[in-house]
């Protein structure tokens, strides 16, 4: 929904930043993936973050299930999207004329892109995955490739049946579709988009939890998220931060404009990342990488970066870009004096002492010497 919004309308520009959001996103990941290997570069939510705190094979377990379900629910859709297509005797003229409509100018262009994009993000589980450097890429083209395929299938059969402006004003575009196509059973629809939250967020929790666990390992967050439960070893503190955050950035109503704010912060880092990856290349020629991207993959992604984000801030810009700024450098707030400087706060020890006592959690390194004896 909001790709086609940002895109004025216009169906087949949509379409084309759904299939190119994920051309783009297959190789941010391989990017980011020599960002981990490289030593120099750094590295329904309360019932989430218990599932990911508890076991790291139960909510792998649960990710595969609701997986599955989501994709059951998505061939629904297509298959019904089709049999409607096929069955009309007269084809809708946004499907058949899919770029007779406004032409979206550059700043919404690269807003329907954060939409698109918001949709692809990978992982930073790299820690926990065998053989990293040749099943991260795999895992990333094939699925990223399904994504593409099925964002573009699910779209065409919304628009078989809907219009773009009934899409983009619908609440729930799938239920929409349900009551219009399958009125019978639509109550089916309503229950696979729960399925499919609940899989995104406990995806998503995952992820997040092992973001902080990564930090704190390097020194840039306090030491108890780098902690594992000594019972279940997975990072509970810092799921339990991640489920924190993430509770109060669903508080805001526009979940539109705060995708949009997040994906410009993203793509700015990004951007910053994979400028240092090459300057490390002219830097460290002869440095060992467990993987090597083709190096014009990280100037076409700086190039894409530096449009997504200068685009909106040129061509239309917003106060609220802004603030997204000034909140990503509040963080040097925090960095200089306490990461660079290595500053310490009085009796901090003590707290991170009874924070390990009350979530019965322990340094890594206590698992490791045990592994070694």
């Amino acid at each position: 929904m909001g790709v086609l919004q940002y895109a004025q309308l216009n169906v087949g520009v949509a379409l084309c930043i759904w299939a190119a959001s994920g051309v783009v996103s297959i190789s941010v990941p391989v990017v980011s993936l020599i960002y981990i290997c490289l030593i120099e570069l750094g590295s329904a939510f309360p019932y989430i973050g218990i599932i990911n705190s508890m076991s790291v094979k139960m909510s792998t377990w649960v990710q595969n299930i609701f997986t599955v379900l989501k994709l059951l629910a998505l061939l629904i859709i297509i298959i019904c999207g089709l049999r409607e297509l096929g069955i009309n005797r007269e084809t809708p003229g946004h499907v058949t004329q899919v770029f007779n409509a406004q032409v979206p100018n550059a700043a919404q262009i690269a807003e329907s892109f954060f939409q698109g994009l918001s949709r692809f993000y990978s992982n930073y589980i790299a820690e926990e995955v065998k053989n990293p450097s040749k099943n991260i890429p795999r895992s990333i083209i094939t699925a990223v490739s399904a994504v593409i395929v099925f964002y573009l299938l699910v779209n065409i059969s919304y628009l078989t049946v809907l219009t773009p402006k009934e899409i983009v004003s619908s609440a729930a575009v799938s239920v929409t579709w349900a009551y219009r196509v399958i009125p019978t059973v639509s109550w089916i629809i309503p229950a696979s988009v729960a399925i499919s939250i609940f899989g995104s967020l406990n995806g998503g929790m995952f992820m997040l939890g092992r973001l902080n666990y990564a930090g704190s390992k390097e020194g840039h967050l306090p030491s108890i998220l780098s902690m594992l439960h000594t019972n279940h070893l997975t990072p509970s503190p810092a799921m339990i931060l991640s489920t924190i955050i993430a509770s109060f950035f669903v508080i805001p109503s526009d979940l539109l404009s705060l995708t949009n704010y997040f994906s410009f912060s993203s793509w700015l880092l990004i951007g910053l990342t994979c400028t240092s990856l090459i300057v490390l290349r002219y830097r460290e020629p002869d440095i060992h990488r467990p993987y090597k991207v083709f190096f014009p993959i990280a100037f076409g992604v700086v190039a894409v970066s530096a449009f997504l984000v200068l685009a909106p801030i040129l061509q239309s810009p917003k106060v609220q870009y802004f603030y997204a700024l000034l909140f990503m450098l509040s963080s040097l707030l925090v960095y200089i004096p306490f990461v660079h400087y290595k500053l310490r706060i009085p009796h901090f020890d003590k707290v991170t002492c009874y924070l390990q006592l009350l979530l019965e959690v322990a340094p890594t390194d206590a698992f490791e010497d045990t592994k070694s004896l």
